[in-house]
């Protein structure tokens, strides 16, 4: 009986620790990157992994259940916004999925090679200074690389309010000319963008202009830095939550012909790594999809 309230305990506090990273991460940093949460659940999820190595059927249900718990976790945060937390959802149970593979596999692979054959307390020994050694360099990896992109998380999330912004505005049918000028107006651009009369300064210094065409509303943010930065502004906090479903970079539509890792990364190297130094960024998206959206995000 106490072996299992302790197992169960154990189970409890390692549940609470894996759902909550993804918190964590977006706390800290307002935005989630991929490899920082595969890195850390991959050191995670191999502490999980040791009392659990000849049991993966405990194992799993422990990854299953804090992918769950995590998931309600940063809806309760974040609210839900149609069509984008579905895709939250998958993203964030692949990376911690990702992460609990890497871990379960180094554990099976220590013992394998060298647990089996050394007692317990060396066991305890060698594993000590490897976690010890892996949270330290991540702790520095995930320091070195946010430092070199504080730049562009703040202007990504500056565009996110922004938009927001407008797409409460058209929510409460506030635009009517869908100038830049009605933009100043209401204060949409206050605390975000400068602007020089009617002219609006996105925070890299290009113009930023809306135009209305037809039942589409187009957002161009003109002079984006291009390489990471281009591929943060467009790719993290993507748009599509406030009913802008179309991207184009220099007149090239987001699209990929399959949903992986290797095409997404394929379209960024097309449209970021081009060679040019800056681009155009556009967000369109049509006037009924941006009313829809505005009803999660008036208050």
């Amino acid at each position: 009986m106490d072996e299992f309230i302790k197992r169960r305990g154990l189970d409890l506090l390692s549940v609470i620790a894996a759902s909550t990273v993804p918190l964590g991460l977006w706390l800290r940093f307002r935005a989630i990157d991929n490899n920082h949460l595969i890195l850390i659940m991959g050191i995670l999820f191999s502490l999980i992994a040791i009392p659990c190595r000849e049991n993966l059927p405990r194992f799993i249900r422990i990854l299953i259940i804090s992918v769950v718990i995590s998931n309600i976790i940063m809806t309760a945060f974040l609210g839900a916004a149609a069509g984008y937390i579905v895709l939250f959802y998958f993203a964030n149970a692949f990376n911690i999925g990702k992460g609990a593979f890497i871990g379960f596999i180094f554990v099976k692979a220590y013992y394998f090679l060298v647990g089996r054959r050394v007692s317990s307390s060396i066991n305890r020994v060698v594993l000590a200074l490897i976690f010890i050694t892996a949270f330290i360099t991540a702790a520095i990896f995930i320091a070195n690389t946010t430092k070199s992109d504080i730049k562009s998380t703040d202007e990504t999330l500056k565009k996110s309010e922004f938009i927001q912004r407008i797409t409460i505005a058209i929510g409460k049918n506030q635009l009517t000319q869908f100038t830049n000028k009605e933009l100043i107006d209401l204060g949409i651009t206050s605390d975000i963008y400068t602007n020089n009369g009617e002219q609006i300064l996105n925070g890299y210094g290009g113009r930023f202009y809306i135009e209305k065409q037809g039942q589409n509303v187009d957002l161009v943010f003109e002079d984006i830095p291009a390489k990471e930065e281009c591929y943060r502004f467009y790719y993290i906090n993507a748009p599509d939550i406030y009913g802008f479903k179309m991207t184009k970079i220099d007149g090239v539509i987001e699209a990929y012909p399959e949903t992986s890792t290797a095409a997404i990364e394929s379209f960024k190297k097309k449209v970021c790594y081009s060679g040019k130094e800056k681009v155009t960024i556009e967000f369109i998206g049509s006037i009924d999809d941006i009313v829809m959206s505005s009803r999660y995000w008036i208050k």
